[in-house]
């Protein structure tokens, strides 16, 4: 689970009020109990599916009407601050961030806060690079990828990378609008919120933004935070929200363990 550094004299220039003039409530709250068991995880995050089948996960109509409209705005890996441990996957990220037409960059921060690029990351509940749970890789392969599957191993990187690619997809299809664009910030972060959080989350934070998943999970409003910002920075040369999260959060425990695997 993330650790905060509350006394960080750094920390503002990482909150997303800060240093992108948005709200990001730093109150300490209580996590909630998630129904997968998922409190204290080692790993970066979870895809939390809560239970739901992908017929009772949807966005609350009340919320959004209209039909989204993202577009990738690249079709290439261009982060340089990655690290070496995810820009490994690059084929991977690039092949079906593509195939299901979402932006690669994207994949990519999401990958390293979930696993830090280690394709064995176990968290008892979530597997694989992209840290996806069984019950919602079922509902992937039936209903999400190009092609299904007869048999998979979500410790494959080509399966979890394609799962991510198409659950994320999913996510946007599901909750984003085309007012978030030209910059797509809002649609990262309720994509983030719903990849970690499942659909409530992903509601709350339409309907309240920060206070929303405040209120919700700590865990899903760092997470949120984290991939957001990551985002917004995905074209410096330097990404100060990695190096706290890398330092301050679990990111070097799992980037550790990441490079300890070897390409076969």
């Amino acid at each position: 689970m993330e650790q905060e550094n509350k006394s960080n004299k750094s920390y503002d220039q990482y909150n997303p009020k800060s240093s992108r003039g948005e709200e990001a409530p730093t109150r300490k709250i209580t996590r909630r109990e998630m129904i997968v068991g998922a409190a204290g995880l080692s790993l970066g995050a979870l895809v939390a599916f809560t239970g739901a089948r992908f017929d009772e996960y949807t966005r609350d109509q009340e919320i959004l009407s209209s039909a989204p409209e993202y577009s990738a705005a690249e079709k290439n890996l261009v982060i340089e601050w990655l690290p070496d441990t995810v820009k490994r996957w690059e084929p991977q990220i690039e092949k079906y961030s593509n195939e299901y037409k979402i932006d690669p960059n994207l994949l990519a921060i999401m990958m390293t806060v979930e696993s830090g690029g280690d394709p064995t990351a176990d968290s008892g509940v979530a597997k694989g690079l992209m840290q996806i749970i069984d019950s919602t890789a079922e509902d992937i392969n039936e209903r999400l990828v190009a092609d299904k599957k007869t048999d998979y191993d979500l410790f494959n990187p080509d399966t979890s990378v394609e799962f991510g690619a198409a659950y994320i997809r999913y996510l946007i299809d599901q909750f984003s609008d085309p007012r978030h664009g030209p910059s797509w910030d809002e649609t990262v972060s309720v994509v983030a919120a719903g990849y970690n959080g499942g659909q409530d989350a992903a509601n709350l934070y339409l309907k309240n933004k920060w206070e929303g998943l405040e209120s919700y999970d700590r865990q899903t409003l760092n997470y949120t935070r984290y991939v957001r910002v990551m985002w917004q920075e995905r074209h410096d040369p330097l990404s100060f929200t990695y190096r706290y999260w890398h330092d301050t959060a679990n990111g070097k425990a799992l980037v550790d363990k990441a490079e300890q695997y070897r390409l076969p």
